[in-house]
C-alpha cells in the first residue's frame, strides 16, 4: 500500500480486502488508514482470490478500478499513465517478474501496439498477459453494467476468464512499454510443486469461453486453432500433472482418465501436437491416447523413474 499512496490524489480509493488472514494484516492496515483516510480496510472468512476481487468490486466507488496483489509492487506513474482518454480503450502495461532479492525472472515489454482485435489479442494470449488483472484500469461503469465478475467457480483461469469478457465491451487495446507493475515471485510460491483443487474443472469453462470470444472476434474456429488450442493442452497436462500432486491416491487413475477423455482437451491435443516440442516418446503417448500408458509415465516422472 504505501507503493500505491503516491500514485493519485485525493480521490485514489485503496480498497484492501483482507481474505482470512491470520498474520498481524488487520493491524497493519487499519494503522495506514488511520494516516490516510484513502485507505478502507474489509475482512471477510476465507473464501478465495476471486471472491475477495469481487468483494472489492461491489465495494468500489471509484470511474477506474485497478487490481494489485498484496506483496506486488507498482511504480509512481501506473495510474496516469494506464488510465485512458476515451473509456472504451484499455492501456495494458508491461510487468516483471522479480523474486525477493529484487532480480528479474522475466520481463513482458511491447513496442506500443494497436490493432484490436485480433493482431492485439494474439500478442496478449501468447504472452499469458490475459492471465493477470493486475497493470491495466478497468472502467468501473463497464462492469458495472455488464455485470462482470471473477468466476468463483474455477481454481485456475478465473482472471483470463474475467477479461476475456471485459474486452468484449472495448474498443482498442494498447501496450505500453515501461514496466509498471513488479510481480514479486516469493521462493516458496511456486504453484507448480503444490497440488490445486479444481484445475480440471476449469478446461471445459475455459475452452467454452476463448470460443466464444474468437466467434466474437469474428476469427471463429481458425482463430481458436491458431491462438488458444495449445492453451487448452497445456491447461489438460497441468490438471493431470497436479493429480500426482494430490494426497488423495484413491481414484487417482479415474480422474487421469476422464481428464484425458475430456472432448475440449482431446481437440486442443490434436491439433497442437503437430508443432509441439514435448519429447517424441510423450506425443506419441498422447496420440494414442491410452490412459494406462500416459498414466504410467506420470507415475515414473513424478517417482524420478526413467520410463523404459
Amino acid at each position: 500500500m504505501c507503493c500505491l499512496s503516491p500514485c493519485g490524489g485525493a480521490e485514489l480509493e485503496v480498497i484492501v480486502v483482507d481474505d482470512g488472514s491470520t498474520d498481524n494484516t488487520a493491524e497493519k492496515v487499519n494503522a495506514l488508514a488511520e494516516k490516510d483516510g484513502r485507505i478502507r480496510y474489509v475482512y471477510q472468512d476465507n473464501t478465495g482470490v476471486s471472491a475477495a476481487r469481487n468483494h472489492g468490486l461491489d465495494l468500489a466507488r471509484g470511474k477506474w478500478v485497478f487490481f494489485v496483489d498484496g506483496d506486488d509492487v507498482v511504480d509512481a506513474e501506473m495510474i496516469r499513465m494506464l488510465i485512458p482518454e476515451v473509456s472504451t480503450i484499455q492501456i495494458i502495461g508491461a510487468m516483471m517478474l522479480e523474486n525477493d532479492n529484487g532480480e528479474v525472472l522475466r520481463a513482458n515489454s511491447f513496442d506500443h501496439v494497436q490493432g484490436y482485435p485480433e493482431i492485439t489479442f494474439f500478442i496478449l494470449y501468447a504472452t499469458a498477459l490475459l492471465k493477470s488483472p493486475c497493470a491495466r484500469a478497468y472502467n468501473a461503469e463497464i462492469i458495472r453494467r455488464y455485470n462482470i465478475r471473477f468466476d468463483e467457480r474455477v481454481a485456475y483461469g478465473e482472471d483470463l476468464l474475467f477479461n476475456l469478457e471485459y474486452l468484449r465491451h472495448i474498443s482498442q487495446i494498447q501496450l505500453t512499454t515501461k514496466p509498471l507493475y513488479h510481480y514479486i515471485k516469493h521462493g516458496n510460491s511456486n504453484s507448480s510443486s503444490r497440488y490445486l483443487n479444481g484445475i480440471a474443472a476449469s478446461i471445459d469453462i475455459i475452452a467454452e469461453a476463448a470460443q466464444s470470444f474468437c466467434a466474437h472476434l469474428g476469427i471463429g474456429k481458425d482463430g481458436f486453432r491458431q491462438y488458444c488450442a495449445e492453451d487448452i493442452m497445456y491447461l489438460g497436462l497441468k490438471a493431470i500433472s497436479n493429480e500426482f500432486l494430490s494426497e488423495d491416491k484413491h481414484g487417482r487413475y479415474r480422474r487421469v482418465s476422464a481428464i484425458l477423455r475430456n472432448t475440449h482437451f482431446r481437440d486442443a491435443t490434436r491439433i497442437t501436437l503437430r508443432h509441439s516440442t514435448v519429447s517424441g516418446l510423450f506425443k506419441t503417448l498422447m496420440r494414442l491416447g491410452w490412459p494406462p500408458a500416459i498414466y504410467a509415465f506420470y507415475w515414473a516422472a513424478y517417482h524420478k523413474i526413467q520410463p523404459k
